[in-house]
Formats: C-alpha cells, sequence, structure tokens
C-alpha cells in the first residue's frame, strides 16, 4: 500500500503557491473580478434587505407582534441573493481550481497571464464537485437522524431504568449532557473522515485522468487519512494565522468608523426592541460604508490570500496524487 510522503508534500505545496505565484494568479484573477464585481453590485441590495428587516422590526409597536407575511419579503430577498452568490462562489472555485491545479500538475504550457474554461474540462470537475457534495449532504442528514435514533432509543432505556422512583432528575441531566458532546463528536468524526476521503485528491484525479472521478480519491487515500489530516493542518493553519494577522493589521484603519460608532453607542442599555434595530440599523451602515471606503485595502489583500490558498491546495492534491499515481502509470 502506497504512503503518501508528508514532509515532501509540504514542501512541494509551498514551493508551488510561492515560487508560481503570478502563474497562480494569471489563473485566479479573472475569476475573482467577476466574482468580486457580482458581489460588489450585490452588496447594496444586501444591505437594504437587511434594513428594511430592522425597519420593520422597529415599527412594531410594544407588545404586539409582526407579521410573518410582512418580513417574509426582505427575508427571501437576503436569502435569494445569499444563494445566487453562493452558487457563483461555487462555479468560479472550480474555474480557479481548474487552471491552478493544471499548473501544479505540469499541464499548462508556458506562463498563464489570464484563464477561463468552459469545455469538457470544467465541466467534469463541476459535476464531481457537485456529486460529492450531495454525497456529503446526504451523509450529514443520514448521520444526524441515525444519532437522533440512537438518542431516542437510549432515553426510553434510561426511563424505563428509572421508572422504579426516586430522584434521578442529576444522572438523566448528565446522561443527556454526555449523549449529545458524544453525538457531536461522532458527527464530526465521521464527516470530517468522509470529507478528507472522497475531496483530498478529487481536483488532480478529475484534470489528470480527464473523467468522472468521483470515487478516486476515496481510493487512493486508503491507508492515508491521517496523512492527508496531516497536511491539511500544516497547510492551512500557518495561512489561517497569517490571514489574522494581515486582517487585524487591516482592521485599525479599515474599520475606525464602525470603531467610532460602537464608542459614541457604547453607554446605551435599553430593553426597547425598536431602539435595537435601529443600533442594528445603524451599525449596519457604517460597515457597509467601510467596507466600501476601503475596498483598494480589501480587494488586494484578498485576492493574494486567495491566490495563496488555493495554490497551497492544489499543490498538496497534486503532489500527493503524483506520489501515488506517477504520471507514466495514471490511467
Amino acid at each position: 500500500m502506497n504512503k503518501i510522503p508528508v514532509g515532501h508534500v509540504i514542501g512541494q505545496a509551498y514551493g508551488f503557491a510561492f515560487g508560481s505565484f503570478l502563474s497562480n494568479l494569471g489563473v485566479a484573477w479573472l475569476p475573482l473580478l467577476i466574482y468580486g464585481a457580482a458581489g460588489w453590485f450585490a452588496l447594496p441590495s444586501v444591505f437594504q434587505s437587511m434594513s428594511h428587516m430592522m425597519d420593520t422590526v422597529a415599527t412594531i409597536q410594544p407588545g404586539t407582534q409582526a407579521d410573518p407575511m410582512v418580513m417574509m419579503g426582505p427575508i427571501m430577498q437576503f436569502y435569494r441573493i445569499l444563494l445566487l452568490l453562493s452558487l457563483l462562489q461555487f462555479l468560479i472555485r472550480t474555474e480557479i481550481m481548474l487552471g491552478i491545479t493544471r499548473n501544479a500538475l505540469g499541464l499548462a504550457k508556458g506562463p498563464t497571464f489570464v484563464f477561463l474554461s468552459v469545455g469538457a474540462p470544467f465541466w467534469r470537475l463541476l459535476g464531481s464537485y457537485f456529486i460529492v457534495s450531495i454525497f456529503l449532504i446526504v451523509l450529514y442528514i443520514g448521520v444526524w437522524i441515525a444519532m437522533l435514533l440512537i438518542g431516542l432509543l437510549v432515553g426510553l432505556i434510561a426511563a424505563a431504568s428509572f421508572s422504579g422512583g426516586g430522584d434521578h432528575t442529576t444522572l438523566a441531566a448528565g446522561l443527556l449532557g454526555g449523549g449529545v458532546v458524544l453525538g457531536e463528536i461522532a458527527i464530526f468524526s465521521v464527516m470530517l473522515f468522509a470529507f478528507v476521503r472522497l475531496t483530498f485528491l478529487l481536483t488532480p484525479a478529475v484534470v489528470a485522468e480527464e473523467r468522472l472521478a468521483v470515487t478516486r480519491s476515496w481510493e487512493l487515500t486508503r491507508g492515508n487519512f491521517w496523512r492527508s489530516v496531516l497536511i491539511g493542518i500544516a497547510i492551512f493553519f500557518p495561512l489561517m494565522i497569517l490571514a489574522n494577522i494581515i486582517f487585524f493589521s487591516v482592521a485599525v484603519g479599515m474599520f475606525e468608523p464602525i470603531h467610532r460608532f460602537i464608542l459614541a453607542h457604547a453607554g446605551e442599555q435599553t430593553q426597547d426592541p425598536r431602539a435595537a434595530m435601529q443600533f442594528m440599523h445603524e451599525f449596519m451602515n457604517s460597515l457597509g460604508n467601510a467596507v466600501v471606503a476601503r475596498w483598494y485595502i480589501l480587494a488586494p489583500v484578498l485576492v493574494v490570500y486567495l491566490v495563496l490558498f488555493y495554490g497551497l491546495a492544489a499543490g498538496a492534491a497534486a503532489s500527493a496524487y503524483r506520489s501515488l499515481v506517477p504520471e507514466t502509470t495514471a490511467p
């Protein structure tokens, strides 16, 4: 059974992400520009729908309840915009991973200045992502249902055991709390195992083998789960730390208007829901204004972070894939 060389893969991933940064930027800049433009035009609608919801709540008279039908309009508008942006993000992520993985596998000839593919490779990768995503969603729902059924069975058994009398409130609460914790651990473990096994080598397998290789990652990562997890931690944990450092460095200037707004209202305490909604309304306006005013700082930082993120992900997966499937023996 082949083993993924952890140290070699990590070194290759960092070398590719930083060494091929300009080429990866050539792949990513146009898709990111498309998504950024869509987000820029959608942002006012998002804040408008949120403001509409807050204004509706603020007009509710004390002692009365909001009409659900009145609230449904802005809520549906908000989630409709988020759904469209999420679908566009799914397409953009597929496009970027396709181009950068081609670079990592050595399939791209020459430097890349612009990349936008709508051919068969894109649709194969998009279809593979979609199938795996649906499977993970179904698996998540199934695991939740199984945990609920097990919890119900344990509860019935416990109830039958305690039916003899006595105060078993503390014991029952302890069993319930312990069961919830164990259930959450079980769900997390199952989903982590399935996610790593199904997705780690999915992209290079689909790109290199030119087919819907949905189960290929599962086959290749057999016996390499913990190695894959270790590679993921070594790659993305430092990147997250770097991102937080950059974010807090930029936030001093970017969110200074928000900071002034919070300080101005720090001493206000009220139980009036209308006043609370008015506060949230003003806060969201301050947040939107800060994002718009500092876009020239936020956008370049986000682009650099995303190019490095995709470069590390594609570089690690491509290196691990080639260690298991040499180019001369790939299907």
